[in-house]
């Protein structure tokens, strides 16, 4: 046997005449083409099985509905917000600043009107709004010290309501590598 390869003869169909119709004609000449098969049995019978053999793709994981609009203030609007608190790392400093934020995956349109931190210095103010994820609201805020707690004051808004949100962030700085961040909603 011989470790040599070659390639064998391919046998190709005989090349037909390609048609030039559209799309839309193509359509049309198959569901011209399914009525002769079909006339039978009635324009209406025909009609009605066209259709199921001609139905569209249907959605297999179709999105969630989009999140409320805040344009009237629901009852829970103000109390679906989430919060959390991380550091930032970058740059890194011996004093991180931590980024807090607040979030809705409910309800898009909540407005931050004013932000108030004692125990640190709110440096950027960022508001997500997106239709199909909510809306989030980002705040970092430089603490005074290495360990202190931040107490934040955030002003919301929803259609015409307003609602103030106090939080405490316990920020403990033991060494330069672990920080431990704790939000108590008060």
């Amino acid at each position: 046997m011989s470790d040599k390869k070659t390639l064998l003869p391919e046998l190709l169909p005989t090349p037909t005449a390609v048609s030039r119709a559209t799309p839309a004609e193509r359509v049309a000449e198959r569901a011209r083409v399914m009525l002769q098969r079909f006339r039978g049995v009635g324009a209406a019978a025909s009609a009605a099985l066209i259709g199921a053999h001609c139905t569209g793709y249907g959605v297999v994981d179709p999105l969630p509905p989009p999140p409320d609009q805040c344009s009237a203030a629901p009852p829970d609007a103000f109390t679906t917000l989430l919060a959390s608190a991380t550091y930032v790392r970058d740059p890194p400093s011996l004093l991180p600043p931590v980024s807090f934020e607040l979030s809705s995956e409910r309800y898009t349109g909540l407005g931050l009107v004013e932000a108030r931190a004692t125990g640190g210095t709110i440096t950027s103010s960022t508001t997500f709004d997106n239709a199909y994820f909510g809306t989030r609201f980002a705040l970092v805020i430089q603490p005074d010290t290495s360990t202190s707690t931040i107490e934040l004051e955030a002003d919301l808004s929803c259609g015409g309501d307003r609602q103030t949100r106090r939080f405490g962030i316990l920020y403990h700085l033991p060494m330069a590598t672990d920080l431990v961040l704790t939000v108590i909603e008060r």
